[in-house]
């Protein structure tokens, strides 16, 4: 499977290579996320349809050889779906309708090696959610990890970093309120 998507992958930027459109076409290429099984997630914690880190993570690869941001150039900074289309609205000039706040942000200056400001992302499947901020994740059962130290998430540190997991708590608190219009949405599954 890898060989051919690696193959048809390379037919589509020769062909827009050979259409004299690969220096102004932006080409986006990620995965969906999480494995269906536990298998194949690199040793973080979660599969698909979950919102541990191996259940909601997956790569994402940009091409644009016109942007002024340098080939090889990784982010290192969360970041997720929901931050491609204020990213491509910079980066193509292209206004975007409606005036409805958006969940992503621009990513533009990150491509570019600037830093981002602190944030938090949040991942819901079936009522259960956690959050994700740079360095730490709240996983749907208030367990607390330290995302830099334990990217795996075996140690809950909730017990030892009693601030930082409220802080969390009340985001995803605030959060199901915006979202679902209540404070508590019990679990589907």
């Amino acid at each position: 499977m890898m060989e051919n998507l690696d193959w048809n992958v390379g037919r589509v930027l020769a062909k827009l290579q050979e259409l004299k459109l690969d220096r102004n076409t932006i080409v986006i290429y990620f995965s969906d996320n999480g494995p269906n099984t536990w298998r194949f997630n690199g040793g973080m914690k979660g599969r698909k349809g979950t919102t541990d880190e191996g259940g909601v993570r997956s790569a994402c690869f940009i091409k644009w050889p016109a942007g002024d941001f340098k080939p090889g150039t990784t982010m290192g900074q969360i970041s997720g779906a929901i931050d491609l289309f204020p990213t491509l609205c910079n980066m193509t000039g292209v206004s975007r309708v409606g005036n409805k706040p958006l969940d992503g942000i621009d990513l533009s200056a990150a491509l570019k090696g600037k830093p981002l400001p602190e944030r938090m992302i949040f991942s819901a499947f079936n009522g259960n959610i956690s959050v994700r901020t740079q360095q730490h994740r709240l996983d749907n059962t208030d367990a607390l990890y330290d995302m830099v130290k334990d990217p795996g998430q075996t140690k809950n540190i909730a017990n030892e970093n009693t601030v930082v997991a409220k802080r969390l708590k009340d985001a995803v608190t605030s959060w199901r309120k915006e979202v679902y219009g209540m404070a508590d949405t019990p679990a589907t599954n």
